[in-house]
């Protein structure tokens, strides 16, 4: 158990404790969401035109569909090699991202359904997380070398 400061998105600033494990591997992927956000006010975009555009709702923003715009969330349960139990935790955009680069499929996330995603991850093992143990959100991950 270790703890660090972090800053949230919104830009307040809080204690965090974190703790360090290696996982076997991931037991289930309970969720998978794969939404498109606006770049000026980051809300949720409308798609249209059978997926080549978008549309905010809130800052009235008509864009062309990039890989820039995509935001991934989901929630995992792993199983942790010390101890053979189960973890719950939700990993964001960033660490959704990290994880695809850890799967052994080659994954692109642009192009990647969320069915395709959750087999991936279904197929990882022997990862080194760091997590946040108060929200249960995935703060870091390495392959270990076991």
């Amino acid at each position: 158990l270790s703890s660090r400061w972090t800053r949230s998105d919104q830009g307040h600033v809080r204690h965090v404790a974190t703790i360090a494990l290696t996982i076997n591997h991931v037991v289930g992927v309970q969720s998978v969401t794969k939404t498109y956000c606006c770049t000026t006010c980051n809300k949720q975009l409308e798609v249209k035109n059978e997926g080549k555009t978008a549309y905010c709702h809130t800052c009235t923003l008509a864009v062309k569909l990039l890989q820039k715009h995509i935001q991934w969330s989901l929630k995992l349960h792993l199983e942790v090699q010390e101890s053979k139990t189960a973890l719950k935790l939700s990993a964001f955009n960033k660490m959704v991202q990290k994880l695809a680069k850890q799967c052994d499929c080659a994954l692109d996330l642009s192009l990647a359904s969320e069915e395709d995603l959750t087999y991936a991850l279904l197929e990882l093992d022997s990862v080194k997380i760091t997590y946040d143990n108060q929200l249960l959100k995935l703060l870091d991950l390495e392959k270990s070398s076991l």
